[in-house]
Order: C-alpha cells, then structure tokens, then sequence
C-alpha cells in the first residue's frame, strides 16, 4: 500500500493490548498492519467503553471518540437528545444499527466526516458500521470502501433463543431486517471482508469477497509439551512424558450470552457424564465476564475452576489435555477454535463452534449432543497421546491456513493494495 494512501476505520469497539473479546484482537492486529503502510485514522463512537479503551495500553495513536460530549449550542443538544432517544428505544428494535453518535456526526459534517472526506480507504469493522456505506459514499466517493462482517447478523439474529411464540417471531423480523440491510450493504462495497467461505455464501457470494483469515497462527510451530513426536521434530523428553492429570479447557468472553449459556450446558449436560468416568478430570474456563448464575454453578463444583481473564493463554493451552467449544448460538468464525487447533489441542466442538474452520476431521469431535460430546471428550482423555498425535497433524494445516502472511495478502487484496483476489481457508 502507497505511503500516501490514507485509511479511516469505523469501528463500534476500539482495540487495546490484553482486549478481552476476539474482534478487537482481530482488529489490534489489522491496525497493526496497515500502520506498516501509511496514515489510519480510527474513529468509533464516544461511549464509556471506548473512552476507557482509549485511556488503555495498545490503544490506536490516532483515535477520534465522536458524540458523548454535552452540546455546546442548542441544535447540539437537540440531535444529542434525538442519539439518546434513538439508542434507547429503537436499538431494540433493530439491534443492528450503527451507534447513533458516529451517525449524526457523519451527517452534521463534523470530525467524523471530515476525516472520511479525506480517505483514500474508509474501511468499516463489523455489521453495523456496513450499513453506513452509503452514506461513507456520498462522503468520498472516490475512496475504496471496505467493510468486515465479523459475523454475518442475520444468521445470529435468526439463532437468537426464545422461549415465547412472540419472542420468536421479533427475532425472525430482526433477522429479516438485518438480511436486507447485509444485501444493500454488500452492493455498495468495493471489498466484502469475511472470515470463512460459509460466510462469504451467506451474503450472496458476492465477486467482491474477501475471505480473510484471521492472523491467529503462532510465527514459530512449538508441539504441545505431551503431543508424540512428529516425523523432523528432534525427540524431547517433555514428549515421552506421562499425561498429567486431565485439563479440559473452556476459553471465551463468558459476557457474551452464548458463551455463558454454553457453558453452562457443558456445566449441566455434559460434564457430569465425564467425570463419572474420567473421576480425576477437572475443567477449567478460562476468560472475563462470567455471571453470577456461572460463577455460582462453578462454585457447587470442586472439580471445575473459573479462572477469568488470563494474558498468558499459551501456558493454558500447553496444560489442556482437550478443548471444548460448547457453543450453540451467535455466528462467525470462532477464534478460540482456531486458537486451539493452532496450539495443537485436540478440540471438541459443536457445530456452531466448528463453523467455517476447516473440515470436520479437524476436530476429535463435533456434535450437539451433550451424551456424544461427553463421549468425545472421553475419547480424547482416555486415549492423550493418540489424540495428541493427531492434533499435531491439525496443527500444521491450520498454522498453515492461519498464518501472518496468509492475512496480510488478504488484507491487502482487499484494500486494493496488491493483486488477488479471495483467500479460501480450505
């Protein structure tokens, strides 16, 4: 990418070191790249979240926080009072929208829309800053408009649980909206970014995909401490040594409902099936958030340990025997099933937490069912080094797929940077 060549982001979270959710990881390491290469601009919506990311390690250089500040005239405090209303009684109608601030400040010619106008890239991060395409348009209509669908919204709406006929019919009317808006979005982008071919078939196949992994693929292989050596790995005793006690490993952002309601599934459905016969199997989760009704199911069980946010994950991983992705709801690829195929830990998954990651024998299981998950988890406990072995091999194909070169190409075919087109993980 030219030095010249100037890159605004719109963004709904801003990403800082140790940020506790994938999307702003992702995001940190994009920021990262296209630092290499010339002027970013990161602009997102004044909140209390962003302002404490702002204040954080890590946190973009150049970051302009729009909205959230009392107006100084009255016509500001007038549109600051229509954002307020808006957030507060039509978000829950539509979930999808954009935050409100950044809008108004893109339509009253303010920071926001200044530094759009001046863009040669205006690349838009998550569903939400998509559906302000048009509008970027009428901004800069010669820039090149890029926009990340970290998840593809209406598929998660569509997966929303309800326990109400009533309930079940907002969701599908969210999810409606939120399809049409994804078609309007994607006829107006000059580069549609997603993680995984499934989600690139979700928004239509457009010509204009960009299958982008996400950098997740360590720059150095290193084999977990009791995998069977593999064929050209020098032999080391840590290989030859007896499993320890077995660690079953959970990582995610426990704040987001379908981590906590998978969780706790594994809690209720499926663990007690392990232990009964694995007795010396323990559980650990690992990552921020949890609720109280976790914490509190975690507390009833001696042989589970909630351990909340961790920075050192590899050492985690390195002590897991196996992973599992319990996850039943939400869309997108999930990162933490590819940070584990990357360590090289056999994974156990359901469908949902498989999506979009390779092929099926990637996994040591893949099923909903909490009698067969249980069985699979077993599988992989009662059989370490065999299952161990054939992570190793997993391992090498996701590294492989997940690799720091593989996403700085996509990166930049997408920005129109350098030639190519889409990058298939498989």
């Amino acid at each position: 990418m030219p030095p010249s060549r100037r890159v605004v982001v719109l963004t709904g979270a801003v990403p800082f070191d140790d940020v506790p959710h994938a999307g702003g990881r992702y995001l940190g390491r994009l920021l990262g790249h296209l630092d290499e290469q010339g002027p970013v601009t990161v602009v997102a919506a004044s909140t209390p979240a962003s302002r404490d990311a702002a204040g954080r390690p890590g946190a973009p250089a150049d970051l302009l926080l729009v909205g959230g500040a009392p107006g100084r005239t009255p016509r500001d405090r007038v549109l600051g009072r229509l954002v307020a209303l808006g957030e507060r009684w039509w978000r829950p109608v539509d979930p999808g929208l954009p935050p409100l601030a950044l809008v108004a400040d893109l339509l009253t010619d303010g920071p926001a829309a200044r530094a759009v106008r001046a863009a040669d890239v205006v690349d838009l991060q998550w569903s939400e800053q998509a559906r302000l395409v048009r509008l970027v348009r009428r901004l800069a209509p010669d820039a090149r408009v890029v926009a990340t669908f970290h998840d593809v919204q209406s598929q998660l709406f569509a997966r929303e649980p309800s326990t109400t006929g009533l309930g079940r019919l907002a969701w599908r009317a969210r999810a409606a909206r939120a399809r049409a808006h994804e078609r309007r979005a994607v006829r107006g982008l000059d580069a549609v970014v997603v993680f995984s071919d499934k989600d690139a078939r979700l928004l239509g196949s457009p010509a204009t995909a960009h299958v982008v992994p996400p950098p997740l693929a360590p720059d150095v292989v290193v084999r977990h401490p009791l995998a069977l050596p593999v064929e050209g790995d020098p032999a080391d005793p840590a290989t030859q040594a007896d499993p320890r006690q077995p660690v079953v490993l959970l990582v995610g952002h426990l704040a987001r409902p379908e981590n906590d309601d998978g969780t706790r599934w594994l809690l209720e459905r499926v663990w007690p099936l392990v232990t009964e016969r694995v007795p010396g199997a323990r559980l650990r989760l690992v990552g921020a958030g949890a609720g109280a009704a976790l914490a509190e199911a975690v507390a009833a069980r001696p042989d589970v340990t909630l351990a909340g946010f961790v920075t050192d994950l590899d050492a985690e991983y390195a002590a897991a025997s196996c992973c599992v992705v319990p996850v039943h709801t939400g869309a997108g690829v999930k990162f933490k099933t590819v940070e584990a195929l990357v360590h090289g830990v056999p994974v156990v998954s359901t469908p949902v937490g498989a999506e979009g990651i390779g092929a099926p024998d990637w996994f040591a299981g893949l099923t909903a069912d909490p009698d067969a998950f249980a069985a699979a988890v077993v599988g992989v406990l009662d059989a370490p080094r065999e299952a161990l072995a054939r992570a190793a091999v997993v391992q090498d194909r996701t590294v492989a797929a997940y690799s720091q070169a593989a996403f700085r190409a996509a990166v930049d075919a997408a920005h129109g940077a350098a030639a190519g087109g889409r990058a298939p993980l498989q």
